[in-house]
């Protein structure tokens, strides 16, 4: 599955092994909490799957999920 937006987009190289971490926010946005990609991942680890991200910094970020 592929989940993409057209968003702020992420600064990958940036962030590395923060993206999939518990509370992080990337943006100064007053309603992001962090929450909901770490969940994501949590969940995709425990059904042996996994999350790969591709991403600019103002070109959005897209999300593609692979379940096994």
């Amino acid at each position: 599955m592929i989940v993409e937006d057209n968003g702020l987009g992420m600064d990958l190289k940036k962030i590395k092994d923060d993206l999939l971490g518990l509370n992080q926010t990337f943006h100064d946005n007053n309603d992001s909490k962090g929450g909901s990609l770490y969940l994501v991942h949590r969940q995709m680890t425990n059904f042996d799957g996994k999350i790969d991200v591709e991403g600019q910094p103002d070109k959005g970020t897209q999300f593609i999920i692979n379940f096994r």
